[in-house]
């Protein structure tokens, strides 16, 4: 649900709309205070600096809890690469153990399959690429299916067995970790609600001692904005500009080119 709604806005995006939602409820409690200064003067102010700190402490819990449920998960991704490049090498230097014509198709799949997994230029062909990867899967799978059957007491093809279906699983970590388990839309709902309720009061509160500066107010809404669109980016494995390193898998294909392995 979280990437058919935000994954059609590029991040850049997310931050300019952070920018005039953070401005324009700074400015509908600037203006709200003001009349309300203007027309209730017989009443009592209420401790508004108090309420301003519990409310600014508020978003800050939640723009933290927020930024490190994007970062550990952004890390998550990260480790699953380098297993992910593990699994692969092993399973290609275990397809060693098989027959010479077995091993030379293993190993053609699999260098293809550490092909097709190197990042895209193109973020919407990800799902052929996710499509291409199962097909070449499936083949290692058949393939290996027909060589345990002819060799169902050799220890060797189980131990190629084992890595494979370890190859498998962490292809499907990486995919679930990059397409479903993000950062929950009721996050995002709660987070925006508390940064909009807090400009509104914190607008207010500038409105009510007269304290406005547009320098000051320009860097808060940037900041603000600016961490936002961090989360967005952590959040966001195939746009933007904080990517996942690939190096691991360009690596593994250069010593698999190579022969080197």
């Amino acid at each position: 649900m979280v990437m058919i709604l935000l994954d059609f806005i590029p991040t850049w995006g997310i931050f300019l709309i952070t920018v005039i939602l953070i401005f324009l409820s700074f400015e509908a409690g600037f203006y709200f205070g003001i009349y309300r200064k203007n027309h209730a003067k017989n009443e009592s102010q209420p401790p508004a600096s108090s309420i301003i700190g519990a409310t600014l402490g508020l978003l800050a819990f939640v723009l933290t809890f927020t930024f490190g449920l994007a970062g550990s998960r952004f890390q998550e991704r990260m480790l699953l690469v380098i297993d992910d490049a593990n699994a692969i090498e092993t399973t290609y230097r275990r397809s060693g153990f098989l027959e010479e014509s077995q091993q030379t198709q293993m190993r053609d799949l699999i260098y293809k399959y550490v092909s097709i997994r190197l990042p895209n230029s193109q973020p919407e062909d990800l799902q052929q690429t996710l499509t291409t990867s199962d097909e070449l899967l499936n083949l290692l799978w058949d393939q290996a299916t027909v060589i345990a059957k002819k060799n169902p007491n050799s220890v060797m093809t189980a131990l190629f067995i084992q890595s494979l279906n370890q190859m498998i699983d962490l292809h499907s970590k990486r995919v679930a970790m990059a397409t479903k388990i993000r950062v929950p839309l009721i996050i995002w709902g709660a987070l925006y609600c508390v940064t909009i309720l807090s400009m509104i009061a914190v607008g207010y509160y500038s409105a009510l001692y007269r304290m406005r500066s547009i320098l000051l107010n320009f860097v808060m809404f940037l900041a603000f904005s600016g961490i936002i669109f961090l989360i967005a980016e952590l959040d966001s494995p195939h746009r933007g500009f904080i990517k996942v390193s690939q190096v691991p898998m360009t690596d593994l294909l250069k010593r698999i080119s190579s022969s080197s392995i």
